[in-house]
């Protein structure tokens, strides 16, 4: 058959369209044409983070709520990772839990019930990003993209890295542009990025979560934190702080609040209503979310890699735990927030097809990838002002105050490290130098002030953090000691230990079940605590300033450090390293700690206490084991020790979770084990961070397992709640039985009590959540908030309301300033 000339021309034109599609295809697929760039401006993108001896990513840990009307916990999904050991996103639930209550006809207050909700999200909840210390256009995706070309692309962005020509053209393509520059969408990245920041993540389907609740990307280190109307620790003890009910931010009043920063990269801001009103349902609702510019500077990445890869990876952008205080600036009460990125985000060369991959460009770079040497580490530290912040934010009410970023990485192409401070001051680069030095932070940031030589207030924020390592690889503990106001650094230092000689560093840790971990896997695993405490009774300041701030290191080092005075070799000075008894391995802190003064009727005859929870390689031949251990140390006894003598503390395994070992007057161990004699990594379990009150040791622990010996699953799952006068069991013996308290019907009451005893049992209950109420009732609640049973009254007796500022208010007596 004979074609018609039309026909022809029509398949001619199919067969040339064809063969240059084909071409385009190609080029796209293999690099065709030799494309070179300079490779010391190769960008670098986060690394995801590497799961560390098969460990699950678990809850932060936090402190026994007691006494409090509004609970905020968490509750994390599974642990998934990819064929490189890389953690998939990992999913988490937020809860807050609040009393509902009403006033009997003599105005006593009675608890009704417990509200606990799961915070409605809205993709019109209002978003905030931060860059350059100013707010970024979040309804411009293109001033987004500009200010992440600024700020977010390291080494620099470059515009014409790549070029190329297509059709006598010259096309310049970024090292990167965030966006997909060869697609007629452009911009789908950033606006994908605000929908992974902003909406419900249910629909990610992540594992161990319940997709009918809000989830989120889990916190890492970083536990909710409750803003409360008004500062507990100034408040109460505002004769001496002058920070009367007039200094109380207005916007404030009456007003509770719950911020909590994710590692989706933002910073997550609850109202929560009806917490002090008779006879009304508390509800609750998150309001708004910001993005700092430390998490700015990397979590678009996440978005960027998803496109990539196809999965959402865990980048601990922003999961190290914030400091909500009200502080003094110019004069005048200031509400401020400091943060910081907590681990940070190692770095690696950006993919060498990513660019195709992309649809950033249509040739990928020739040039091999650097190799990479040091993965380094972007870390960062931010601040908000926060005073006139109302129930709905803008960018004239949340304020943002500083910010310091480090980064540092080093590739066969460039090693490279460099800082951004941010400030609204003025205060000079040079001022913030010693933050280059800080690898990463994940302890919790201290606020306060001491007093000059006039009595006049001096406010400090101190970071707690690991040093670079130096030329023989080690990594030394360092602390920043930073104005408040621009953050600027005041001072810094190390810790020096007397018994070694030498200044503390990371250490490694080989355990039995948990396996071996790297120096730079124990602070990450098991982060070092800070902790001001109120100061002893006859220290020359009455008042909570920060003159006795305790640190217990990551590799098991105890310090106690007055900011009064500049920092030296013996201050911070060293009181004792605890190392387990068997086997000499470090005895790593496993939540924080608790400190408090004991006396009697002479308050200069006192003693000052320790509690913390660390665990123990626990090497005894076959039983070879791993143990979460309870330790209370007497400080006064400590301290009064030579030096020699305090070196050589080992601490003991203990007997089980119903015995206390005290066979030394300085320390008493609980081994917190209900399963007597078997492996721990059978058993979940989830341990409170320890609280004195009024000379009584409080913890809550819930062991989702079984009790009793061998790995039956008969036997029946324990929550319990030790309560105990340590004190009297100080040096009295290594097998000290704990009772065991019972549960007794009060006719008056109408309702049981506990009575008598240690410790408390409550049977077949697998808690996920323990706390007690503001009338001194122990409540257990499942994972998804529902109270199990009926409250339990503790027959503890709160202090709830603010002191009297006529009276001597000693830190040993009060609850109110160790509720938050």
């Amino acid at each position: 058959m004979r074609l018609k000339k039309i026909d022809v021309c029509v398949m001619l034109l199919l067969v040339i369209t064809i063969a240059v599609l084909g071409s385009l295809l190609g080029a796209r697929a293999s690099s065709a044409v030799d494309v070179y760039v300079n490779a010391e401006k190769w960008p670098m993108w986060p690394e995801p983070y590497v799961r560390i001896n098969e460990r699950d990513i678990t809850e932060p840990a936090m402190f026994l709520s007691i006494g409090r009307e509004v609970v905020p916990w968490t509750y994390f999904g599974d642990t998934t990772v990819d064929s490189n050991n890389y953690v998939k996103l990992v999913g988490a639930n937020f809860y807050v839990t609040v009393e509902k209550f009403t006033y009997d006809d003599k105005g006593n207050k009675q608890i009704l019930s417990y509200v606990t909700i799961a915070p409605p999200i809205s993709d019109e909840d209002d978003l905030f990003m931060i860059a350059q210390n100013s707010h970024v256009d979040t309804t411009s995706v293109s001033d987004i993209a500009y200010n992440l070309r600024e700020i977010a692309v390291f080494p620099e962005y470059v515009s014409n890295w790549i070029t190329y020509t297509v059709d006598s053209e010259d096309v310049q393509v970024a090292n990167e542009s965030f966006l997909a520059d060869r697609s007629v969408d452009e911009y789908v990245y950033i606006n994908d990025w605000k929908d992974f920041l902003v909406r419900d993540l249910a629909y990610l389907n992540l594992p161990g979560v319940d997709s009918a609740d809000v989830v989120y990307a889990d916190s890492g280190h970083a536990p909710p934190q409750v803003v409360w109307p008004y500062d507990p620790w100034l408040f109460s003890f505002r004769a001496k702080t002058g920070y009367y009910a007039d200094e109380i931010p207005e916007k404030w009043k009456n007003r509770y609040v719950c911020l909590w920063p994710t590692n989706q990269g933002a910073l997550h801001a609850y109202e929560v209503y009806n917490v002090e009103e008779p006879d009304s349902t508390p509800y609750a609702s998150r309001t708004w979310l910001a993005v700092p510019e430390p998490s700015f500077r990397q979590a678009i990445y996440e978005q960027l890699k998803k496109a990539y890869g196809n999965d959402y990876m865990r980048f601990t952008v922003l999961d190290g735990p914030i400091t909500i205080r009200d502080v003094k600036i110019n004069g005048e009460w200031r509400r401020i927030l400091v943060g910081v990125t907590g681990e940070g985000t190692k770095q690696l060369p950006k993919p060498q097809d990513a660019w195709t991959t992309l649809n950033q460009s249509d040739y990928d770079p020739t040039t091999s990838s650097p190799t990479l040497q040091d993965g380094g580490r972007v870390f960062g530290v931010y601040a908000f002002d926060i005073t006139d912040l109302g129930e709905t934010a803008d960018t004239n009410t949340l304020k943002p105050l500083w910010s310091v970023t480090t980064v540092s990485y080093g590739t066969s192409a460039k090693v490279f490290s460099d800082y951004y401070p941010q400030n609204n001051t003025g205060a000079d680069k040079s001022e913030y130098a010693a933050y280059a030095n800080m690898l990463f932070s994940v302890s919790k940031p201290v606020i306060g002030y001491t007093r000059d030589e006039n009595g006049n207030m001096k406010w400090h924020v101190v970071i707690l953090g690991v040093e670079k390592p130096d030329a023989n690889n080690n990594y030394k503990y360092m602390w920043l000691d930073v104005d408040p106001q621009d953050g600027h650094v005041i001072s810094q230092g190390y810790f020096y230990n007397p018994a070694k000689g030498d200044y503390e560093a990371l250490e490694g840790a080989s355990f039995v079940e948990y396996g071996d971990f790297t120096p730079e896997e124990v602070e990450r695993a098991f982060p070092s605590r800070i902790l001001p405490a109120f100061p002893p009774p006859d220290a020359e300041y009455q008042e909570p300033l920060l003159s006795d701030i305790y640190v217990q290191l990551s590799n098991g080092g105890l310090y106690r450090w007055n900011l009064l005075y500049e920092g030296s070799d013996t201050n911070p000075e060293w009181i004792v390293t605890l190392k387990s008894e068997r086997g000499d391995n470090i005895a790593p802190p496993l939540t924080d700690f608790d400190i408090t003064h004991v006396y009697g009727d002479n308050p200069s005859a006192y003693h000052t206490y320790f509690a913390g929870n660390v665990l123990l390689r626990n090497v005894s031949g076959n039983a070879s084991l791993d143990t979460e251990i309870l330790v209370i140390l007497d400080l006064t006894e400590l301290q009064s020790m030579p030096i020699e003598k305090r070196s050589s503390i080992k601490v003991p395994p203990g007997q089980d979770g119903t015995v206390v070992s005290s066979k030394e007057s300085h320390i008493l161990v609980v081994q917190l084990e209900l399963q007597k004699g078997t492996s721990s990594t059978y058993s979940k379990n989830v341990l409170a961070s320890p609280v004195f009150i009024n000379n009584r040791l409080f913890l809550a622990f819930y062991e989702m397992s079984i009790k009793g010996q061998g790995n039956n699953p008969n036997y029946s799952a324990v929550s319990r709640l030790y309560v105990f006068e340590f004190a009297s069991y100080m040096g009295e013996g290594n097998t000290q039985q704990l009772e065991e308290a019972q549960l007794v019907y009060d006719e008056e009451k109408d309702a049981y009590i506990i009575e008598g005893g240690d410790y408390l049992d409550v049977k077949n209950i697998e808690a996920a959540m323990m706390f007690v109420d503001s009338l001194g009732n122990l409540v257990m609640l499942d994972q998804e908030g529902n109270v199990i049973g009926d409250p339990i009254p503790t027959g503890l007796t709160l202090n709830t309301d603010p002191p009297d500022p006529d009276l001597d208010n000693r830190g040993v007596k009060l609850v109110y300033w160790k509720k938050s």
